[in-house]
Protein backbone atom coordinates (compact mmCIF):
# COMPACT_ATOMS: atom_id res chain seq x y z
CA UNK A 1 0.00 0.00 0.00
CA UNK A 2 1.46 3.37 -0.33
CA UNK A 3 -0.82 7.05 -0.29
CA UNK A 4 0.59 7.89 -4.13
CA UNK A 5 -1.54 6.38 -6.94
CA UNK A 6 1.59 6.35 -9.16
CA UNK A 7 3.54 4.25 -7.12
CA UNK A 8 1.41 1.59 -6.48
CA UNK A 9 0.69 -1.24 -9.55
CA UNK A 10 -3.26 -0.97 -10.88
CA UNK A 11 -5.12 -4.17 -12.45
CA UNK A 12 -5.36 -3.62 -16.38
CA UNK A 13 -8.11 -2.63 -18.47
CA UNK A 14 -9.81 -5.16 -20.47
CA UNK A 15 -12.48 -4.85 -23.05
CA UNK A 16 -14.13 -7.47 -25.54
CA UNK A 17 -13.98 -5.24 -28.66
CA UNK A 18 -17.18 -7.11 -29.92
CA UNK A 19 -18.82 -7.38 -26.90
CA UNK A 20 -19.58 -10.16 -24.26
CA UNK A 21 -22.96 -11.38 -25.34
CA UNK A 22 -22.83 -12.58 -28.99
CA UNK A 23 -25.13 -14.59 -31.32
CA UNK A 24 -23.19 -17.12 -33.44
CA UNK A 25 -24.65 -19.84 -35.82
CA UNK A 26 -23.82 -23.64 -35.96
CA UNK A 27 -20.26 -23.85 -38.18
CA UNK A 28 -19.52 -20.55 -37.65
CA UNK A 29 -15.46 -19.15 -36.58
CA UNK A 30 -15.84 -16.12 -34.50
CA UNK A 31 -12.85 -13.77 -33.95
CA UNK A 32 -12.55 -12.33 -30.55
CA UNK A 33 -10.36 -9.15 -29.81
CA UNK A 34 -9.35 -7.88 -26.58
CA UNK A 35 -8.29 -4.41 -26.33
CA UNK A 36 -5.99 -3.90 -23.06
CA UNK A 37 -4.14 -0.96 -21.56
CA UNK A 38 -2.54 -1.10 -18.57
CA UNK A 39 -2.97 2.57 -16.22
CA UNK A 40 1.16 2.40 -15.15
CA UNK A 41 2.35 1.64 -18.80
CA UNK A 42 2.83 -1.62 -17.80
CA UNK A 43 3.21 -4.74 -20.71
CA UNK A 44 -0.29 -6.88 -20.86
CA UNK A 45 -0.38 -10.53 -21.96
CA UNK A 46 -4.31 -12.01 -22.74
CA UNK A 47 -4.82 -15.21 -22.30
CA UNK A 48 -8.09 -17.26 -23.54
CA UNK A 49 -9.86 -20.48 -23.01
CA UNK A 50 -13.31 -22.13 -23.12
CA UNK A 51 -15.15 -22.49 -19.59
CA UNK A 52 -16.24 -25.56 -20.45
CA UNK A 53 -17.83 -26.17 -17.07
CA UNK A 54 -20.63 -22.99 -17.69
CA UNK A 55 -21.02 -24.04 -21.03
CA UNK A 56 -24.16 -25.88 -22.33
CA UNK A 57 -22.23 -26.71 -25.73
CA UNK A 58 -21.15 -30.06 -25.73
CA UNK A 59 -18.40 -30.36 -28.28
CA UNK A 60 -14.47 -29.83 -28.40
CA UNK A 61 -14.88 -26.10 -28.03
CA UNK A 62 -11.21 -24.41 -27.67
CA UNK A 63 -9.68 -20.84 -28.43
CA UNK A 64 -6.89 -20.47 -30.63
CA UNK A 65 -4.54 -19.04 -30.42
CA UNK A 66 -4.49 -19.53 -26.89
CA UNK A 67 -2.11 -16.36 -25.97
CA UNK A 68 -2.25 -13.01 -27.53
CA UNK A 69 -4.92 -9.93 -28.36
CA UNK A 70 -6.90 -12.41 -30.85
CA UNK A 71 -8.65 -15.18 -30.75
CA UNK A 72 -10.80 -17.36 -32.80
CA UNK A 73 -13.79 -20.09 -31.64
CA UNK A 74 -15.08 -22.46 -33.92
CA UNK A 75 -18.84 -23.20 -32.93
CA UNK A 76 -19.65 -26.84 -33.16
CA UNK A 77 -21.30 -27.68 -36.97
CA UNK A 78 -24.68 -30.13 -34.91
CA UNK A 79 -24.76 -26.85 -32.33
CA UNK A 80 -28.55 -26.39 -31.02
CA UNK A 81 -30.30 -23.02 -30.62
CA UNK A 82 -29.91 -22.48 -27.00
CA UNK A 83 -26.32 -23.58 -26.29
CA UNK A 84 -23.69 -21.30 -24.63
CA UNK A 85 -20.10 -21.17 -25.37
CA UNK A 86 -18.75 -19.48 -22.56
CA UNK A 87 -14.95 -17.71 -23.49
CA UNK A 88 -12.82 -16.20 -20.84
CA UNK A 89 -10.18 -13.90 -21.01
CA UNK A 90 -7.66 -12.66 -18.59
CA UNK A 91 -5.18 -10.12 -19.26
CA UNK A 92 -2.12 -10.24 -16.61
CA UNK A 93 0.26 -7.18 -16.07
CA UNK A 94 4.10 -7.91 -16.33
CA UNK A 95 4.96 -5.76 -13.19
CA UNK A 96 7.05 -7.49 -10.55
CA UNK A 97 3.92 -8.23 -8.20
CA UNK A 98 1.19 -8.99 -11.42
CA UNK A 99 -2.28 -8.39 -11.69
CA UNK A 100 -5.41 -9.02 -13.82
CA UNK A 101 -8.58 -8.58 -15.69
CA UNK A 102 -11.03 -10.67 -16.74
CA UNK A 103 -14.17 -10.68 -19.20
CA UNK A 104 -16.49 -13.65 -19.87
CA UNK A 105 -17.86 -13.75 -23.68
CA UNK A 106 -20.86 -15.61 -24.07
CA UNK A 107 -21.38 -16.94 -27.11
CA UNK A 108 -24.96 -17.98 -27.51
CA UNK A 109 -26.33 -20.46 -31.11
CA UNK A 110 -29.30 -19.28 -33.01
Amino acid sequence: MTPAFADANHHPHLRIAEGIDLEVDPGESVTLTADVSDPDGDGVTVHWWVYDEASTSRGDVTASPAVGTTTTVAVPADGRSGDTIHVIAEAVDDAPRPLKAYARVILTVR
